[in-house]
């Protein structure tokens, strides 16, 4: 599964510790499943220390550094 680098899901975001790569041309993410859980590590964020899915998304979001 993917999701485009511009929409601000858990999967895009620089505290999703899930398992993603960013596509070969650079315009998505991918992930295995939208069950892939990841842990949010963002101390600002309601889903702090908690297993979240990469299609979850909240106002703490901040892009993933491997995005250009």
């Amino acid at each position: 599964m993917s999701v485009s680098i511009t929409v601000k899901w858990c999967a895009t975001c620089q505290y999703w510790q899930g398992e993603r790569v960013l596509s070969k041309d650079g315009k998505k993410v991918e992930y295995k499943s939208s069950n892939t859980k990841g842990t949010c590590t963002n101390f600002k964020s309601p889903y702090n220390n908690k297993p979240v899915s990469p299609i979850q998304s909240c106002g703490q979001w901040a892009k993933w550094s491997v995005i250009r």
